[in-house]
């Protein structure tokens, strides 16, 4: 099943993302419209040291008003590949540069919402470079183990669902990226 796309429009746009509204006719010919924020992606890095443990934020979330444990991320800007976006928001916002950068898998986090993909890498061979956090951005690092990700995780600790997400593809493909 698929709708027709009859007229389509940009309703507010930032350098990240667009609005957009865009009516439609379904196939027994009913038509409406559908809000959606068109982006060109997301990327989420597990870095992981030589002892083991992945480096992880502690960031001030606005829409929540509370901190949140996430992965590194953040948007992919429009012309950029998703390994370059990984690549700089490694070295933005916990000041690494990693040797190696997997790309794991991908996954849309709202696509009801969302046209967003999520983009998850895996880091390794990781030098500390400095960060380059934006003005906006208040955030600490940590280092957590897997357990410690797990427990978090059980706890609800970690509800971000881009790094719960993250966390699920890294574990299916454990055995790839197994120290």
């Amino acid at each position: 099943m698929s709708w027709k796309r009859l007229a389509e429009k940009i309703l507010f746009k930032n350098p990240w993302h667009e609005y957009k509204q865009v009516d439609f006719e379904t196939g027994d010919g009913t038509r409406g419209n559908y809000f959606f924020i068109d982006t060109p992606g997301s990327v989420y890095i597990l870095a992981r040291d030589a002892a083991g443990a992945f480096t992880m934020i502690h960031s001030y979330r606005f829409i929540p008003d509370e901190m949140s444990f996430e992965f590194p991320g953040g948007a992919v800007k429009y012309g950029q590949t998703p390994e370059a976006a990984a690549a700089d928001e490694l070295h933005e916002e916990v000041g690494l540069r990693a040797e190696k950068l997997v790309r794991l898998g991908t996954f849309r986090p709202c696509s009801g919402l969302l046209s967003e993909m999520c983009y998850i890498f895996f880091a390794e061979d990781l030098t500390e470079i400095g960060h380059a956090r934006e003005a906006t951005e208040e955030m600490s690092v940590v280092k957590k183990t897997a357990e410690e990700i797990d427990e978090m995780i059980q706890s609800g600790e970690i509800t971000d669902g881009q790094t719960l997400g993250a966390w699920a593809i890294f574990k299916a493909r454990a055995g790839y990226v197994k120290k």
